[in-house]
Formats: C-alpha cells, sequence, structure tokens
C-alpha cells in the first residue's frame, strides 16, 4: 500500500494519548471536587457521596463505558467519558479519606478554636491578634516588632 507504518503507529498512539490523558484528568478533577465535599462537610453529603461511590463501583468498569457509550452515543469525546466516569470512585474515596484525616488534625482543631475569622477592617484584625498573642504569653509589643509576619502578608 505504500504508506508509513511509523505516521501511522504515531497517529495512533497521538488519539490514544489524548483518550489516556484526559479521562484520567476528568476522573481526577470529579473525584476530588466529589471527594473533597464528602469528607469536608460529613453528615448527609457524605452519606450520598458514599452512596454514589458505591453505586460507581459496584458496576464493572467495562459495562459502564458500554452504558455511557450506548447513552451518549459512538464517538471519541463518549470514549473519554466512559473512561473517566470509569476512575472518578476511586478518586473519590482516596480524596474523601485524606479530608476526613486532615480535618481532625491539631492545626486544624487550632485554627476552628481562633476567635480570627478573615478580619477584613485592620483595626479589629490587630486587636485580635494582640488578645491572641496575650493569650500565648507573649506581650502587646511583640505585634509591632513582627508586624509583617503578624500581617499575613
Amino acid at each position: 500500500m505504500g504508506r508509513d507504518i511509523l505516521s501511522r503507529i504515531l497517529c495512533g498512539t497521538l488519539i490514544t494519548l489524548k483518550i489516556g490523558l484526559i479521562s484520567v484528568l476528568l476522573g481526577l478533577t470529579l473525584g476530588t471536587v466529589i471527594g473533597t465535599i464528602g469528607g469536608y462537610y460529613g453528615g448527609k453529603t457524605d452519606a450520598v457521596v458514599v452512596f454514589f461511590t458505591d453505586v460507581l463501583f459496584s458496576f464493572p468498569g467495562m459495562f459502564l463505558a458500554i452504558a455511557i457509550v450506548a447513552a451518549v452515543g459512538v464517538s471519541l469525546g463518549a470514549v473519554i467519558i466512559a473512561a473517566g466516569a470509569s476512575s472518578i470512585p476511586q478518586f473519590i474515596r482516596i480524596t474523601r479519606g485524606v479530608v476526613m484525616a486532615e480535618k481532625e488534625r491539631d492545626y486544624v482543631l487550632a485554627a476552628r478554636a481562633m476567635p480570627i475569622h478573615f478580619p477584613y477592617d485592620p483595626l479589629e484584625r490587630r486587636d485580635r491578634t494582640i488578645e491572641l498573642l496575650k493569650k500565648v504569653g507573649l506581650s502587646e509589643d511583640h505585634y509591632s516588632r513582627y508586624l509583617h509576619e503578624l500581617s499575613g502578608g
């Protein structure tokens, strides 16, 4: 036929890499967002996320891919969506577990206990910072000496 085999391999590789990269990015993005929401909020939100994840895990990946391609139609986009959808539950589980573990760490609990919650007024920020310095046993003049470190900038 006279066709160059290397160019045919490269064209096929380009399509395969496109499907692989975009589908993994799709699964990573959606799985991370959904897992973070479920892990952070907990309660009913987490129960819905866990139910959604269990439903996706209950179907074999190939069956899920065939169902998505049948619903959307045969195209390169359908293949990307099907491959991405089959990787979403893994990312949800990993992200949800990490967020749930991280939100119980000491520095997060300390940040929640502090009375400072994004004060935009500079005077209010100064007063709260001085109050916090006094609580940890430092004098008020630390605020003026280390202003840049305490300003959040």
